[in-house]
């Protein structure tokens, strides 16, 4: 049997086991996490309820108003959508349709936007801000 041990990505999330405890208590396997900071899971990479990811692995408290901003945002792209359907839709039968081309083009765009923020690479900052403003639309 061989051990590879991984470093935790995030140093004050990890505790370490609990040696006092046996392997198989729940939890003890992977480590323990400081829960009472939001973070669990394999190397306390996951976030609990009432916490957000912030950059790759931190967790951070949830905001009341952040709930109301993420309902907005959410019945924003509920609307982009229903709108570009629509237009879609009732463009399909015009043969100079210019609109319909350019609602695929934006979609393709924030696609891309949405991969590319993706990546694990070292963007600059103006980049890692304009991911910022993306990554409620994941």
């Amino acid at each position: 049997m061989t051990y590879e041990f991984l470093e935790c990505p995030v140093k004050d999330a990890c505790l370490g086991m609990n040696i006092n405890l046996p392997i198989l208590t729940p939890g003890n396997q992977v480590g323990m996490c400081n829960v009472r900071e939001g973070y669990y899971g394999t190397l306390c990479s996951a976030c609990m309820p009432g916490y957000k990811r912030e950059g790759n692995f931190n967790c951070e408290k949830c905001q009341p108003h952040q709930i109301y901003i993420m309902g907005g945002v959410f019945f924003t792209m509920i609307f982009v959508l229903c709108f570009l359907i629509r237009s879609t839709i009732n463009g399909a039968d015009k043969a100079n349709n210019t609109h319909s081309v350019f609602n695929k083009i934006l979609m393709n765009h924030m696609q891309m936007l949405i991969i590319t923020a993706s990546f694990d690479l070292d963007w600059p900052e103006l980049v890692k801000m304009i991911f910022d403003l993306a990554a409620p639309i994941k």
